[in-house]
């Protein structure tokens, strides 16, 4: 399920439909293209707090780690990124919380989109 996520996020770069890096994020949110912000879990607790703050009516992923968010990227590293509203973001939007779900049943919890933070996610 993981897998599959970050392979749609693979397609949209490749599709130009995402951008990484704080100041692509920002510039695009700005611009009203931001349909999905996803941010490393393991990016530090400042740079999350600024993009839960830029992303306000945009909903925020925080489901997977710097690496592998780099890596769908093309970058050996990823903290930020954002995908354009549209069906990218759709489906990204569902297959995270499928992937949610998954790892709160595993854990033995009944959470709902735990890692999803604001907007309408």
């Amino acid at each position: 399920m993981a897998r599959r996520c970050l392979d749609l996020v693979g397609l949209a770069r490749r599709a130009g439909e995402a951008a990484a890096g704080f100041e692509k994020v920002k510039a695009w949110i700005n611009a009203g293209r931001g349909g999905v912000v996803f941010a490393a879990v393991d990016g530090s607790p400042s740079a999350r707090q600024k993009l839960k703050a830029l992303a306000r009516d945009i909903p925020l992923i925080e489901a997977f780690e710097g690496d592998a968010l780099g890596a769908a990227m093309g970058r050996s590293f990823g903290v930020c990124f954002v995908i354009a509203p549209g069906r990218f973001a759709q489906r990204l939007k569902d297959e995270v919380g499928r992937l949610l779900e998954y790892r709160c049943q595993a854990a033995g919890r009944h959470e709902s989109n735990p890692a999803v933070v604001g907007g309408n996610g």
